[in-house]
Order: structure tokens, then sequence, then C-alpha cells
């Protein structure tokens, strides 16, 4: 009887053992997770044609209202951080602004990044990243920290 609850007991450790290391190699190996994509407009005047690009297209909006923190909708998907991003907009004076935003290197690596923000505000960004512990003590105790500029 002892010994086969020591069997069973070592074939549950195995099975354990396998699936961490299968699960935590399969997402070390692609270095992806996943991510939301967070566009924001908390000036007061409108912005159009929102398009924020890494290797793929990561969001797209036709029109933000201006508000305090008027936000659209966020995009979750999973993909690798990218190592930066192409960020354009129109204001509502016809007027085309441009960016690149370096993301990758700007992660603060302490934490789990599960959103980038970007607050835009007239002709001018900002860039945040919104970040989780890892501890279940930790839950709701989650960091914002910048990014750009």
């Amino acid at each position: 009887m002892f010994k086969t609850f020591l069997r069973v007991l070592a074939l549950l450790g195995f099975a354990v053992i396998f699936a961490v290391t299968v699960g935590g190699c399969s997402t070390a190996l692609t270095g992806q997770k996943l991510l939301a994509i967070e566009p924001c407009n908390v000036g007061v005047g409108r912005i159009y044609d929102v398009r924020i690009e890494g290797r793929m297209l990561l969001s797209a909006s036709k029109e933000m209202i201006g508000h305090k923190r008027a936000c659209g909708s966020s995009d979750s998907s999973y993909m690798e951080v990218p190592d930066s991003v192409d960020v354009t907009w129109r204001t509502a004076d016809g007027v085309i602004h441009k960016e690149t935003v370096t993301i990758k290197a700007r992660v603060d690596k302490r934490f789990h990044l599960r959103r980038l923000i970007f607050n835009f505000d007239e002709g001018s960004l900002q860039v945040q990243q919104f970040l989780s512990f890892d501890e279940p003590w930790a839950l709701g105790r989650d960091v914002v920290l910048p990014i750009y500029p």
C-alpha cells in the first residue's frame, strides 16, 4: 500500500515537473506574453487616425474624442514586447504627428508588463507601462511607470 502511494506520488511529481518545463520553455522560447495596447486621449481636442505599429499594426483608431482620459478600445494579443513602435496621429488642426518610441529597453524587468498606455494630448505623447507583481500577496498592487518621453 505504501509503495503504491510512493509510486503515485513520484508519477505526479514527474508530471508536474514536465508540465512546468514544457510550459515554461514554450513561453521563454517565443518570448510572447499577453500584452494590451491602450490608446487614450487625455487632452480636450479630438485626435484622428491613431496608428501604433511595431513589427505589425498593434492598434488603430479612427477618432478619439478629447476628454479627461478617454481611452479607445484596448487591443490585447500574445506578442513579443516590441523593441520600438512608430506612433502616428492627426490633431483637429490637420497636423500629422509622428513619434518613434523605444519600448523593450525601457520596460522595468522587475515586474510583468501587462499593458502599454499611450496618452495623447493634442500634439504630445506620453507612454506608460502598466506592470504587475508575481507574488499573490501583491494582487491589486500594480505599478504604472513612464516609458516616454
